[in-house]
């Protein structure tokens, strides 16, 4: 079973400026972007995620 009964998707030249999601309820979600950059250069400490002290960690990959 589909959890969206339609998504569109809005482009500005290239680049993606809007999201609209149906579901199945007929409720609809609208998402708008502005000032998208593409392709940022981003540094790999961005994405390390230290999970708080005494957090149970399950399924460690290291």
């Amino acid at each position: 079973d589909a959890t969206f009964s339609e998504i569109r998707l809005g482009f500005d030249g290239r680049n993606l400026a809007a999201l609209e999601l149906l579901d199945t309820f007929g409720q609809k979600s609208s998402v708008r972007f502005g000032n998208v950059e593409r392709n940022p250069k981003l540094p790999p400490d961005l994405f390390r995620f230290a999970p708080p002290k005494g957090a149970d960690v399950i399924g460690d990959i290291n």
